[in-house]
C-alpha cells in the first residue's frame, strides 16, 4: 500500500504501527523485491542487526562497570542468543528488537536532546516505548524547561512521519493508532482463556473490553507509584525496567515479542541477578580470609620467640 501511494491507515483494518514502522516494512518489501528475495528473509534483516548492536552495546556498557570481559561476553550472549530474541527477531522479525536497542541507546545516552530523539524514534516504530516517558522525566532532578524540551522531542519522529497521513483524515487514522490494545494470547489472559474454552468451547472471553479497561487503570496507577518510588534515583534503566515488569504482570492485551523489551534493561540492571558475579566475589573473600589467617599465623609464631626472647632479656 506504502510503495503505491497509498494511506495504509485508511486502506488497511489491521495496521495498528505507528508510521516509521510502516516505512520500515515498506523498506523492507522494496528490497525484496529489489533483490529477488523472499520478503519473510528480508524482513528479519534489521531485526537481527538491532540484536547484534544491542548486544555490542550492552557488551561495552558491562565493560565500563568494570566487569570482567569474560563475565559480560557471557551476558551479550545472554540477550543474542537467548530464545525470545531468536523467536522474535529471528524467526518471527518483529521490530521489538529494533524498539528496544533505541530504549536502550536513550537509557544509556542520558541526555535531555539524545536521550528525547532516541524515544521518539522508538515509539514512532512501535508505541510501547512511550510508557516510559514518565520515568525519563522524573529519574533525575530536571527544571520544567529540561522536562519540555525532552517531551517536545520525544514528538518530533512521531509528529513528521505521521503529518504525510494525518493531513487525509485526521480522526480516523490517530483513531486507528489508540484503538489498538494487544491481544490476549499470553499472562493471565491466555489463563482465562484456556478456561472459558474448555467450558464453553469459545475462543474468546466475555467481557474482555471491561477485563481490559481494569487492567488498563491498574497498569496507570502502577506507573504512577513507580515514578513517584524512582524519582530522582538516577537509577533510570530499573525504573523503566520496572514499569515493563508491571506492564507484563497486570495488562490483559500482551503478546510473545513484548517478553524482548525487558531483556536488555535486566542486563544492564543486573547488579543483584549476577550469580556469577557473586560467586567470584565470595570466592576471593574466602581466599582473602585464607591469606589473613595465613597471615596471623606466621605473626603469632613470629611473635612467640620474639616474646620469650623480651622477657628473659
Amino acid at each position: 500500500v506504502v510503495l503505491g501511494g497509498g494511506n495504509p491507515y485508511l486502506t488497511l483494518t489491521f495496521n495498528s504501527y505507528p508510521p516509521l514502522g510502516v516505512y520500515l516494512e515498506a523498506g523492507v518489501l522494496w528490497l525484496s523485491n529489489l533483490l529477488n528475495i523472499p520478503f519473510q528473509v528480508t524482513t528479519k534483516i534489521l531485526p537481527n542487526l538491532a540484536d547484534l548492536l544491542a548486544a555490542v552495546l550492552l557488551y561495552k556498557f558491562l565493560i565500563r562497570q568494570k566487569v570482567r570481559p569474560i563475565i559480560a561476553s557471557l551476558w551479550s550472549l545472554v540477550y543474542a542468543l537467548n530464545p525470545i530474541s531468536i523467536l522474535i527477531s529471528a524467526i518471527h522479525g518483529q521490530l521489538d528488537s529494533i524498539t528496544a536497542l533505541l530504549v536502550l541507546l536513550a537509557i544509556l545516552k542520558q541526555s535531555t536532546v539524545a536521550s528525547g530523539l532516541l524515544l521518539g524514534l522508538a515509539i514512532a516504530i512501535k508505541p510501547n516505548p512511550a510508557m516510559l516517558i514518565p520515568a525519563f522525566l522524573f529519574y533525575k532532578s530536571t527544571t520544567s524547561k529540561q522536562k519540555t524540551h525532552f517531551l517536545l522531542l520525544t514528538a518530533v519522529p512521531l509528529t513528521l512521519t505521521l503529518m504525510p497521513f494525518v493531513l487525509t483524515n485526521f480522526q480516523q487514522i490517530v483513531g486507528s493508532l489508540l484503538k489498538y490494545s494487544g491481544v490476549y494470547d499470553f499472562g493471565f489472559a491466555a489463563v482465562f482463556r484456556g478456561i472459558w474454552y474448555q467450558d464453553n468451547a469459545a475462543l474468546w472471553l466475555p467481557m474482555t473490553g471491561e477485563l481490559l479497561n481494569v487492567t488498563k487503570l491498574l497498569f496507570l496507577t502502577g506507573v504512577v507509584f513507580l515514578t513517584l518510588l524512582f524519582a530522582k534515583s538516577k537509577n533510570l534503566g530499573l525504573a523503566c525496567l520496572s514499569i515493563y515488569l508491571l506492564f507484563l504482570s497486570v495488562y490483559f492485551g500482551i503478546s510473545a515479542q513484548y517478553l524482548i523489551w525487558i531483556l536488555p534493561l535486566a542486563i544492564i540492571t543486573r547488579q543483584k541477578m549476577d550469580l556469577l558475579e557473586v560467586q567470584d566475589r565470595l570466592l576471593r573473600a574466602d581466599n582473602l580470609a585464607r591469606v589473613g589467617e595465613l597471615a596471623a599465623g606466621v605473626a603469632h609464631e613470629i611473635n612467640n620467640p620474639i616474646g620469650i626472647i623480651a622477657a628473659t632479656a
